[in-house]
């Protein structure tokens, strides 16, 4: 299989450089793995949080080996990843109608610098992370309290000189996304189902007014329902909502012909509350 050897500095006020401590490097080889899996199921199917059984393709996908490190003021992880189209084939063999798989050439890598980026803009309408992908990057927090100032990572999109960087103001806007996405919420859709991916159990539905919404089919099998690409669906699941409120997906637990007048489930349910970040409402209590 093909690899790539990408760059992750970790920069520090004490320029640790070769002589990192260990407890704060282990904790950022702890959490690194995680977020880049959660970051290629996320691109690859809607969600950062697999089904069981695992998909196939993803472990292989996901790989990451730390091959050398270095560095006289930063310190420098060097890692091998592979890129999707050499270890998931099998995902870019159904041609895409509706194109949503990421690049071939991307490695794991490259899809959480992405992430990253899109973090960092306070994109309330991204499509590269739900919460639990933002939960996962929220770990890399006491790493960061403890040694690292920042967290850069160089990949295809984003250059030597203007890496994806992960520094205390992302990690606050993280838990700002984080705390702003409203709860999932269960709901009936009715649509024209338009497009079925085998490979990856997603599906798409196209509402009123030309509005589409992505779909993970959780229960049963996605060719029983490639039968109905064309016709009226409803479908029976879970909206996940983006920070800005938009739909996300709905994780389906039943796709099946839509029968009668559903005109009443052809429209998104809006959600109905946000969570609440608890940290934001402690305040520190003086004398008084």
């Amino acid at each position: 299989m093909n690899t790539v050897i990408q760059t992750i500095r970790l920069i520090s006020s004490a320029h640790f450089g070769r002589k990192v401590p260990p407890g704060p490097l282990g904790a950022v080889l702890q959490v690194l793995p995680t977020a880049v899996r959660r970051s290629v199921l996320m691109a690859v199917e809607g969600r950062s949080t697999a089904r069981r059984p695992c998909p196939a393709w993803l472990p292989a996908a996901a790989d990451l080996r730390l091959v050398d490190y270095g560095g006289d003021d930063e310190t420098i992880l060097r890692f091998e990843s592979p890129r999707l189209g050499d270890a998931a084939p099998a995902l870019y063999e159904q041609k895409q109608f509706w194109p949503t798989l990421p690049d071939p050439q991307d490695t794991g890598i490259d899809l959480l610098a992405d992430v990253l980026a899109d973090i960092a803009t306070g994109n309330l309408d991204s499509n590269r992370f739900d919460r639990p992908l933002l939960r996962e990057v929220l770990r890399f927090r006491p790493a960061m309290e403890k040694a690292f100032e920042a967290i850069e990572l160089l990949g295809q999109r984003h250059p030597c000189d203007h890496p994806a960087r992960l520094d205390t103001s992302v990690l606050q806007t993280a838990a700002r996304l984080h705390a702003g996405t409203p709860a999932a919420q269960r709901a009936r859709v009715a649509g024209t189902l338009d497009m079925v991916r085998a490979s990856t159990r997603t599906f798409a539905i196209r509402l009123e007014q030309d509005e589409e919404l992505r779909g993970v089919l959780l229960v049963g099998d996605i060719p029983q329902i490639a039968p109905l690409v064309g016709k009226p669906v409803l479908v029976l699941g879970r909206v996940q909502y983006r920070p800005s409120g938009r739909a996300l997906r709905i994780d389906a637990e039943e796709v099946r012909p839509a029968a009668g007048d559903v005109s009443i489930w052809c429209r998104i349910p809006p959600p109905r509350g946000r969570s609440v970040e608890t940290s934001a409402l402690r305040q520190p209590q003086g004398p008084r």
